[in-house]
């Protein structure tokens, strides 16, 4: 049997609008998606690494490191911090193994699904990666082991902040976003 050296678990799901219009089968599809199928997909090859001792298994994630909470992302949102959770605890569990779990952040990419979002981030002043470019950080992610690799230096020191003071990022940007966020994706319900 060969070696399996690094499991990519690029599968994800999102619902961008304000919480009270998800659905109920959305609300189960996306902790269906983001946060078990992680967990099963780390189940499912993790033994396999420890036997090995040596691997890297990679989830993909929503915005930031998995804690930076956007609105109109709301149950997304949960589902990605989870997982970095997750990622964090796991780590801890294996720490001396010469295996790591991460979580890899991408920026918005031009990719057919994110296409349709490129106006909003825009705005919010973000610039859009290349797929190619989003693989080369996926690959330096792999290669440095980080368990959590967020692209964009913009995006890195967001998350610090948000990190430090989740007040301070809503002072200095998040508001901002999301008045940016509502008026693409929709108002909450009850300020409509």
């Amino acid at each position: 049997m060969q070696p399996v050296n690094v499991v990519i678990n690029a599968v994800g799901y999102d619902v961008r609008k304000p919480f009270l219009d998800h659905t109920p089968e959305e609300i189960e599809a996306l902790m269906a998606t983001n946060l078990l199928g992680a967990i099963w997909t780390t189940r499912a090859f993790l033994p396999l690494l420890l036997r090995q001792q040596n691997g890297v298994i990679v989830h993909l994630g929503g915005f930031a490191d998995g804690r930076l909470a956007f609105p109109f992302y709301t149950v997304d949102s949960a589902t990605r911090a989870g997982v970095r959770g997750f990622v964090d605890a796991l780590n801890r569990e294996i720490e001396g193994a010469n295996v790591t779990v991460s979580y890899f952040c991408p920026a918005p990419a031009d990719t057919d699904t994110e296409r349709p979002y490129h106006p909003i981030w825009r705005e919010m002043g973000m610039a859009i990666a290349s797929p190619d470019a989003v693989a080369a950080a996926l690959l330096r992610a792999v290669q440095r082991r980080d368990r959590i690799a967020i692209m964009g230096v913009g995006t890195r020191f967001f998350a610090r902040l948000n990190s430090v003071s989740s007040s301070l990022a809503d002072m200095l940007l998040m508001r901002g976003y999301r008045r940016i966020l509502a008026r693409h994706l929709g108002a909450p319900r009850k300020l409509q």
